[in-house]
């Protein structure tokens, strides 16, 4: 707002210096030229500040990240659908191939484009907020047999970054000691095994525990988008996504 606020009073005087111009050439221009350079000098001031404010407020207010982690026969749909909301209030993400290919088949054998995989050169796992695992099978053995995957989420769970999984995926996290002492939910299928390893099972649509969010499944998407909107952007922005979607719960 810098740049603009100002422009309009400079550019008043500039026009003014130069509307009454013939009252002062008998001064040489001097008052012209002076007044000129210290309207320049102020714009320039203030295209500085604005610059420097633009820079700081970027590092200071990072965009959030989502990663949803595609595998060879995930529930594609369980994937969009989360993804779906975040991009209707401007949340960004990507579609993150577990396979060296940048496409992946879904559990309904449709063709899935990624927009990376974990294995191209620039790829980190430190550049994403959200950790999303969908669910399906296979996709959830496939997830689960990524070691580069499982190690990542460890690694976010222990700096106390967001993770999400929806369907069969919370198994994973169970299995990697992640839910153990926490609150979750995942399908009804898979819930003994959220149980037999230290996670206190919940029957909500989503269930939240500090830095994790789980899910049920397919049925339940739009909630664990939903709950992932209002931690991200706030709920202004859940609002918002409501009602593009005709969420009429």
């Amino acid at each position: 707002m810098c740049l603009r606020t100002p422009r309009a009073p400079i550019v008043r005087i500039c026009v003014d210096v130069f509307v009454f111009a013939p009252c002062v050439r008998a001064s040489g221009g001097s008052l012209i030229q002076n007044t000129c350079a210290s309207v320049h000098a102020l714009l320039i001031g203030c295209e500085n500040r604005g610059s420097m404010a633009a820079l700081s407020s970027t590092q200071t207010h990072k965009i959030p990240v989502v990663a949803a982690f595609m595998a060879p026969g995930g529930e594609e749909c369980e994937a969009l659908v989360v993804l779906d909301i975040l991009h209707r209030v401007n949340i960004a993400y990507k579609r993150v191939s577990i396979t060296p290919e940048h496409e992946v088949v879904s559990a309904h054998n449709l063709r899935m484009a990624c927009d990376c995989s974990i294995y191209d050169d620039d790829f980190s796992f430190d550049n994403f907020d959200v950790l999303f695992l969908p669910g399906g099978i296979p996709g959830t053995p496939n997830l689960r047999a990524c070691e580069p995957l499982c190690r990542a989420l460890r690694a976010h769970n222990e700096q106390g970054k967001r993770i999400a999984a929806i369907c069969a995926a919370p198994s994973i996290l169970a299995e990697l000691g992640i839910l153990s002492g926490k609150r979750a939910t995942s399908n009804p299928a898979f819930q003994h095994v959220l149980s037999e390893n230290g996670a206190t099972v919940e029957q909500e649509y989503v269930v939240r525990d500090g830095n994790l969010f789980t899910s049920q499944g397919l049925g339940t998407a739009m909630d664990l988008g939903l709950a992932l909107v209002d931690e991200l952007a706030g709920a202004d922005a859940v609002e918002k996504a409501k009602k593009s979607i005709v969420y009429l719960h």
